[in-house]
Parts: structure tokens; sequence; C-alpha cells
């Protein structure tokens, strides 16, 4: 479902985008985040694209659309990637355009994996719709520049190549625990009595879900937007919620106020009620 976005007027500062990628190209980011979910996911399928972003674009084309993603993706602007075989995208830095709210709706599209793949620099031009514009002064294109959002990182660590055949969701294994890296950033966020709770919740969720949605391909991001999107309130520092921390001291107020009445002698309350009557 397509959803409304806003479009900040930053948005068409960005020298680096305009220079690296086309006008088509930087059209296109533009549509897909129409079609992205609050998770930044969408098809990645060249065809349902044209027919969303370029519907009544004769000159561009399915193959068009492939070529326009890869330059996206060289730029960071996208990951591609397949789960079973089906093509998706991901917009890693869709939140900082528009005002995303993934802890209030799951995602009905795959986990992408935690990071991009590697995309190897094109032998010639990708080819365009605005060819034409190729010989003009390139600081003219600026007009229809990008985001300035960058993908810190992109193109440091060691990638799959791309005609490797993608990762395969895999179900949870019953001991599964979170990476290192990936306990080291749970303990900055909840407390540890919190997470060794929530892991449990985690497996028993998982474990029981069916289906395809049960199949993951990297369960310590899974197990971060689990942690982002609520499951795991933030603890106080005595090790209880601050929810259990009011239901216990309403008890203690209510247990207050019986055990005075209950040493109150019977004339004083007699006469108090009678007062206020």
């Amino acid at each position: 479902m397509a959803r409304i976005r806003s479009l900040k007027p930053e948005f068409w500062d960005d020298r680096k985008l305009a220079r690296s990628t086309s006008r088509d190209a930087r059209m296109l980011y533009m549509g897909m985040w129409n079609q992205a979910d609050e998770h930044g996911r969408l098809n990645g399928d060249a065809a349902w694209l044209k027919g969303r972003v370029f519907a009544f674009e004769d000159d561009i084309t399915a193959e068009t659309i492939v070529a326009l993603l890869d330059e996206l993706e060289r730029a960071g602007r996208i990951w591609q990637y397949e789960v079973d075989g089906d093509p998706f995208v991901y917009l890693p830095k869709l939140s900082k355009h528009q005002r995303l709210e993934a802890e209030k709706v799951e995602s009905r599209l795959p986990d992408p994996p935690s990071e991009p793949r590697a995309v190897p620099d094109a032998d010639k031009p990708a080819p365009r719709a605005d060819d034409s514009a190729q010989d003009a002064d390139k600081d003219a294109l600026l007009y229809v520049a990008g985001s300035r959002e960058q993908v810190a990182g992109v193109g440091d660590a060691p990638r799959e190549p791309r005609s490797a055949k993608p990762k395969r969701g895999t179900r949870l294994k019953p001991d599964w625990k979170p990476s290192d890296e990936a306990r080291a950033w749970t303990l900055e966020r909840i407390d540890q009595a919190t997470a060794a709770a929530e892991l449990e919740k985690f497996r028993n969720y998982w474990l029981a879900k069916s289906g395809k949605d049960a199949t993951k391909v990297d369960w310590d991001a899974t197990w971060r937007n689990w942690v982002l999107n609520g499951h795991a309130a933030r603890a106080s520092p005595n090790g209880r919620s601050t929810t259990d921390d009011r239901v216990a001291q309403g008890r203690a107020l209510a247990a207050d106020l019986r055990a005075r009445e209950k040493n109150t002698p019977k004339g004083i309350t007699d006469g108090a009620q009678a007062h206020a009557g």
C-alpha cells in the first residue's frame, strides 16, 4: 500500500548524490519512499517498480529500472536483497526523511541483511532516460539532488560477490543467543535482568511461530528490532519496571490506610463521619 511521504527542502542539497546518479535514479529513489513500509522495506521487482513510479514513461523499461537500482545501490542509498528468490529493497536512511512508526506495525516483508551486498563498479555508464543531458554542465543537475544522509562504512566491510547465491532465512535455534556485539548493544538500552527475560520471550515467540514469517536471514537484526519496538521496556535501577513500582506503592498506601483505620478508636471514627455528614 502506497503511503504519503513528505519532502524536506534539504533534499535538494546533496551534491554527492547529484554527481553520482542520474535524474531518473533520484526520481526512482523518491518514488520508493511512497512504496516503502514503516520499516523502510518494499517490493524490489523491477517491473512492479516501473508501474508504480514510471507508469506513464514509455522510454523507461524494467531493464532501465534494474540499472537505476544499481546506481542507487552503488551510491549507498538502497540495499537490494532476495529471500526465497523474491527481490526486495531496503531504504536504510528513510527515517532521516520521514517520521516512521515501525514500533506500531510489524513489517509483512522479510528482514534485510545486517549490511548491504557488494555492488561492482559498472564497466560503462548505466542506461538512462536523460542521456541527452550527459554533456551538459554537471552543476546544472544539482536542482534534482537527493537527501543528505550517507551510509556509514559502505565499501569497508567484506561482502558477498553479487553473483553469489543470497542467504536463505533460517528458523531460530532453541539455544540461540545474541552475538557479543548484539549483547553489548542490548545492555546499552536495557538492564541485564530485563534482557534475560526478554530473550526467553523472544525465543518462545519465534520457536512457536510457523510459516514463512518464522524464518529470518539475520536473527541479531531481528533481536535488535524486538528491543527497539518496545517489547523490552526499560527497567528501573532496582530491576523492576516503573509500572511495577507504581502498583507496589499503591498497594502499600492501601495497606497503610487500612492499618490506620483499624487502630483508630470507634468513637473518633463515628464522630468524624457525623461531622462529615
